[in-house]
Protein backbone atom coordinates (compact mmCIF):
# COMPACT_ATOMS: atom_id res chain seq x y z
CA UNK A 1 0.00 0.00 0.00
CA UNK A 2 0.89 3.38 -0.74
CA UNK A 3 -0.34 6.94 -0.10
CA UNK A 4 -2.50 9.03 -2.80
CA UNK A 5 -2.19 12.47 -4.42
CA UNK A 6 -5.71 13.20 -5.54
CA UNK A 7 -6.96 15.26 -8.06
CA UNK A 8 -7.10 18.70 -6.10
CA UNK A 9 -3.15 18.47 -6.27
CA UNK A 10 -1.61 21.82 -7.98
CA UNK A 11 1.95 20.95 -9.21
CA UNK A 12 3.67 22.91 -6.37
CA UNK A 13 6.08 20.58 -6.07
CA UNK A 14 6.53 20.36 -1.76
CA UNK A 15 5.50 16.86 -1.64
CA UNK A 16 8.46 15.79 -4.13
CA UNK A 17 11.24 17.56 -2.59
CA UNK A 18 10.15 16.36 0.81
CA UNK A 19 10.30 12.60 -0.29
CA UNK A 20 13.44 11.04 0.99
CA UNK A 21 13.23 7.68 -1.33
CA UNK A 22 12.10 9.36 -4.34
CA UNK A 23 8.99 7.97 -4.72
CA UNK A 24 6.96 11.63 -5.66
CA UNK A 25 7.08 12.54 -9.21
CA UNK A 26 5.82 15.44 -11.62
CA UNK A 27 5.86 18.20 -13.53
CA UNK A 28 5.44 21.81 -12.35
CA UNK A 29 1.61 23.26 -11.72
CA UNK A 30 0.68 18.95 -13.11
CA UNK A 31 -1.13 16.59 -10.39
CA UNK A 32 1.82 14.63 -9.21
CA UNK A 33 1.84 11.18 -8.51
CA UNK A 34 3.18 8.37 -5.74
CA UNK A 35 5.06 5.45 -6.76
CA UNK A 36 3.31 2.81 -5.07
CA UNK A 37 6.51 0.28 -5.26
CA UNK A 38 8.62 3.14 -3.35
CA UNK A 39 6.32 4.92 -1.37
CA UNK A 40 7.49 4.08 2.06
CA UNK A 41 4.40 5.56 4.09
CA UNK A 42 6.25 8.13 5.48
CA UNK A 43 3.74 10.93 5.07
CA UNK A 44 5.88 13.67 5.01
CA UNK A 45 4.78 14.87 1.76
CA UNK A 46 0.96 15.03 3.13
CA UNK A 47 2.75 16.93 5.92
CA UNK A 48 3.77 19.79 3.90
CA UNK A 49 1.00 19.90 1.29
CA UNK A 50 -0.76 23.20 1.16
CA UNK A 51 -3.80 22.03 -0.62
CA UNK A 52 -4.60 18.72 1.45
CA UNK A 53 -4.15 16.38 -1.75
CA UNK A 54 -2.69 13.41 0.06
CA UNK A 55 -4.25 10.66 1.37
CA UNK A 56 -3.26 8.00 3.66
CA UNK A 57 -3.62 4.17 3.14
CA UNK A 58 -6.96 4.04 4.57
CA UNK A 59 -8.36 7.28 2.34
CA UNK A 60 -8.04 9.85 5.43
CA UNK A 61 -6.22 13.13 4.37
CA UNK A 62 -2.82 13.84 5.97
CA UNK A 63 -2.93 17.02 7.81
CA UNK A 64 -0.40 19.93 6.84
CA UNK A 65 1.65 20.89 10.04
CA UNK A 66 4.30 23.28 10.41
CA UNK A 67 8.05 21.41 10.65
CA UNK A 68 7.91 22.85 13.82
CA UNK A 69 5.01 20.51 15.16
CA UNK A 70 6.59 16.96 13.71
CA UNK A 71 7.52 14.32 15.91
CA UNK A 72 11.31 13.82 16.84
CA UNK A 73 12.96 10.90 17.80
CA UNK A 74 13.92 10.91 21.61
CA UNK A 75 16.89 8.15 22.43
CA UNK A 76 17.22 6.87 26.03
CA UNK A 77 20.80 5.92 26.53
CA UNK A 78 20.41 3.96 29.46
CA UNK A 79 18.18 1.82 27.45
CA UNK A 80 19.83 2.07 24.07
CA UNK A 81 21.88 -0.85 23.21
CA UNK A 82 23.98 0.89 19.97
CA UNK A 83 22.72 -2.00 17.53
CA UNK A 84 22.72 0.82 15.14
CA UNK A 85 19.43 -0.45 13.80
CA UNK A 86 18.10 2.83 13.77
CA UNK A 87 20.63 4.76 12.12
CA UNK A 88 20.50 2.34 9.50
CA UNK A 89 16.93 2.05 8.51
CA UNK A 90 16.51 6.34 8.48
CA UNK A 91 15.89 6.99 5.33
CA UNK A 92 16.99 10.90 5.82
CA UNK A 93 20.14 9.80 7.78
CA UNK A 94 19.23 12.30 10.31
CA UNK A 95 20.11 9.08 12.73
CA UNK A 96 23.60 8.52 13.50
CA UNK A 97 25.50 6.89 16.51
CA UNK A 98 27.56 9.05 18.36
CA UNK A 99 30.30 8.33 21.19
CA UNK A 100 30.93 10.03 23.65
CA UNK A 101 33.93 8.96 26.22
CA UNK A 102 33.50 4.77 26.12
CA UNK A 103 30.02 5.00 25.56
CA UNK A 104 28.05 4.57 21.92
CA UNK A 105 24.86 5.31 21.70
CA UNK A 106 21.73 6.44 18.86
CA UNK A 107 21.31 10.07 18.20
CA UNK A 108 19.34 12.42 16.43
CA UNK A 109 22.51 14.09 14.46
CA UNK A 110 20.74 16.32 11.90
CA UNK A 111 17.69 17.05 13.39
CA UNK A 112 16.95 19.38 10.14
CA UNK A 113 16.50 16.33 8.07
CA UNK A 114 14.51 14.49 10.26
CA UNK A 115 11.11 13.42 8.50
CA UNK A 116 9.06 12.43 11.65
CA UNK A 117 8.79 9.25 9.38
CA UNK A 118 9.07 7.18 12.69
CA UNK A 119 11.63 3.90 11.17
CA UNK A 120 13.93 4.30 14.12
CA UNK A 121 11.42 4.04 16.50
CA UNK A 122 9.23 1.45 14.64
CA UNK A 123 12.50 -0.66 14.34
CA UNK A 124 14.12 -0.54 17.97
CA UNK A 125 14.03 -3.44 19.14
CA UNK A 126 14.67 -2.30 22.46
CA UNK A 127 11.68 -0.05 23.21
CA UNK A 128 14.47 3.10 23.59
CA UNK A 129 12.92 5.52 21.47
CA UNK A 130 10.46 7.48 21.38
CA UNK A 131 8.45 10.05 19.61
CA UNK A 132 8.32 13.67 21.17
CA UNK A 133 7.06 16.91 20.09
CA UNK A 134 10.07 18.87 18.65
CA UNK A 135 12.27 21.02 20.87
CA UNK A 136 12.88 24.24 19.71
CA UNK A 137 16.22 23.64 20.74
CA UNK A 138 17.70 21.30 17.85
CA UNK A 139 20.77 20.42 20.24
CA UNK A 140 18.00 19.15 22.35
CA UNK A 141 16.85 15.65 21.71
CA UNK A 142 20.52 14.11 20.89
CA UNK A 143 20.78 10.88 22.68
CA UNK A 144 19.28 12.25 26.51
CA UNK A 145 17.81 10.37 28.56
CA UNK A 146 13.58 10.40 28.33
CA UNK A 147 11.86 12.24 30.73
CA UNK A 148 8.39 12.64 31.24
Amino acid sequence: MALYIHETCVGCGACLRICPVDAVSGKQKKQHEIDRSRCIECSACGRVCPTGSITDIFGAVIEKLPRTAWDMPKIDREVCTACGICAEVCPTGAMEMEKQGDVRFAAVRHPSSCISCEWCYDNCMFSAIEMKERDADPAKGRGEKLSD
